[in-house]
C-alpha cells in the first residue's frame, strides 16, 4: 500500500510535469513577456562595440523640414546628397522611391546613385494572396537599374510591439509568380561592405539554422529570425 506523503508526491510530481508540458507547447504570451523582459536586462549588461569604419546617420530633423517645407522632398536634394558622399563605401538609402515622379528629378537622383556606385536602394514587400510569398514594390526603373544592390525595409515587431529581431532573408514571390529570396537593407549593405557573394542559410555541425556571408556566420533560430543586440540608449 502506498503510504499517503507518497501519493501526494507522485500526485504533486505529476501535476508539474502535465502543467511544464503544457507550458512548453502552448507558451503563454505571458510567458514570453517574461522572457523578452529578462532578455532585455540580460543584453543591457553586454559591451557595446564601435563599428569599424564608423556608420553615420544621416537623419532629417525639424530644421530640415523648416527649410525644405513639406514631404516628399524633391528628388533633387537627395541627388545633392549623394554627391556629397562619394568617398563613402557604402550608401543605404533607407526611403522609398516605388513611382517615378519630376522627369528631370528623378533623372538627377538615378544619376547621382550611378557616380556614387555604391548605393543599396530601399524596397517593399507588399503582402499577397494567403499561401503566396510577399511581392517586392521596387525603386523606379531608372533608379533600380542604378543601384548597386536592393533591400526590403518591411520589420516584424515582437510579441509587445519592439523590435528585437531582423529577418535577413525573406522568400518572395516576383511578378511571374516564382519564389526567390530577397534580402533586407541591412543585409544587402553589410555584403556591399564585404564584397560577398549573396548570403545563405545553412545549418550547423548541430543541426541549428545560421545565416552564412562570405566568411561570416550568424545565429538563427529555427523561423529565420537573427535576434539583435539593440540599442540600450539613443544613438
Amino acid at each position: 500500500m502506498i503510504r499517503s506523503g507518497k501519493l501526494t508526491q507522485i500526485l504533486l510530481i505529476s501535476i508539474l510535469s502535465v502543467v511544464g508540458c503544457f507550458l512548453a507547447v502552448q507558451q503563454p504570451n505571458w510567458l514570453e513577456k517574461i522572457e523578452r523582459w529578462s532578455l532585455d536586462r540580460r543584453l543591457r549588461g553586454l559591451p557595446w562595440e564601435t563599428t569599424r569604419p564608423p556608420i553615420v546617420l544621416i537623419e532629417a530633423g525639424e530644421n530640415t523640414f523648416a527649410r525644405l517645407k513639406a514631404w516628399p522632398w524633391s528628388r533633387h536634394h537627395h541627388a545633392d546628397l549623394l554627391d556629397h558622399l562619394s568617398e563613402a563605401e557604402a550608401v543605404v538609402m533607407d526611403i522609398l522611391f516605388p513611382e517615378p515622379g519630376d522627369p528631370a528629378a528623378d533623372r538627377a537622383l538615378a544619376e547621382a546613385v550611378r557616380r556614387q556606385g555604391r548605393t543599396i536602394t530601399a524596397m517593399h514587400l507588399a503582402e499577397t494572396a494567403p499561401g503566396a510569398g510577399p511581392r517586392p514594390v521596387h525603386p523606379f526603373a531608372d533608379l533600380q537599374a542604378a543601384a548597386r544592390r536592393t533591400g526590403f525595409t518591411n520589420v516584424i515587431p515582437d510579441i509587445d510591439g519592439l523590435v528585437r529581431f531582423a529577418m535577413p532573408l525573406r522568400q518572395v514571390t516576383d511578378a511571374a509568380g516564382r519564389n526567390q529570396w530577397a534580402p533586407s537593407l541591412s543585409l544587402a549593405a553589410a555584403r556591399q561592405v564585404l564584397d560577398a557573394p549573396p548570403a545563405t542559410i545553412t545549418r550547423d555541425a548541430n543541426g541549428r539554422h545560421q545565416l552564412r556571408l562570405g566568411p561570416h556566420k550568424l545565429p538563427l533560430d529555427a523561423r529565420g529570425r537573427l535576434w539583435l543586440q539593440y540599442a540600450p540608449r539613443p544613438y
